[in-house]
């Protein structure tokens, strides 16, 4: 599977991360710029390579916050407790999201959250040294993923062997 994604939803990650998981024979091609929740459903793969020259992003998870009108001091500290509660609750997310990246890397959580804070653009070395991606593809495997990706646009035949699927009918 070749991913380049900004993210999207940490529920859609985890859960196509599942499915990855339970195929149990994906192998996941980054390229381009991967981020966020993209970055949490690779590591469920078989194996996680990069492309030369592409990036991943691990970060915290973030939710909206919506502060808008008047308050007294007691709506004030209402607030207060809400937004505690929002907190606390992203604390939880990002230990789930490093719980995720530990699996991979055999990193500890707190690790794992530290490079998070960073919320850093790493480069391909920096994410094989990271541990949440195994190789960097070196040429020749690029221009075999590209061409093999070019050939399954330009003729269906040979999906099903290339990518391990079922006879696809007639």
């Amino acid at each position: 599977i070749t991913v380049s994604s900004p993210g999207g939803y940490l529920d859609d990650g985890i859960t196509i991360g599942e499915y990855i998981a339970a195929h149990g024979k994906c192998n996941m091609i980054i390229i381009g710029m991967t981020a966020s929740a993209a970055t949490v459903l690779c590591m469920k793969a078989r194996s996680v390579k990069i492309a030369k020259g592409s990036l991943m992003l691990i970060h915290n998870s973030s939710m909206t916050v919506d502060l808008w009108g008047m308050a007294n001091k007691q709506g004030v500290d209402e607030i207060i407790k809400r937004l505690a509660k929002d907190r606390n609750e992203l604390d939880t997310i990002d230990k789930a999201i490093a719980s995720i990246y530990s699996a991979r890397n055999g990193k500890t959580i707190e690790e794992n959250m530290e490079m998070m804070d960073k919320e850093k653009w790493m480069l391909d070395q920096e994410a094989v040294d990271f541990g949440i991606v195994d190789a960097i593809l070196d040429d020749d495997e690029t221009k075999t993923n590209a061409k093999a990706i070019q050939n399954v646009y330009n003729s269906m035949n040979g999906i099903e062997e290339h990518f391990s699927l079922p006879k696809l009918p007639e």
